[in-house]
């Protein structure tokens, strides 16, 4: 994911005196993304993890893999 994004939402989060973020990406996040959420009181939520939520209660839910 790219990190650019991350740091358009931390400052919005900034601007409206969030005291934390919460991100949702349909794809994982870098190190670089990591690292700066962690600094900046923002908990990630990659499409694996969502569709581990979504499952335990109740939705069920899965990843689809497409083949090109």
């Amino acid at each position: 994911m790219d990190i650019s994004k991350l740091r358009e939402f931390e400052t919005v989060l900034r601007n409206s005196d969030a005291m934390k973020g919460i991100f949702i990406s349909t794809s994982n996040f870098s190190l670089e993304c990591e690292k700066f959420a962690s600094e900046n009181n923002i908990s990630l939520i990659n499409g694996s993890l969502l569709v581990d939520y979504f499952n335990r209660y109740g939705i069920n839910s899965y990843i689809l893999h497409k083949r090109y």
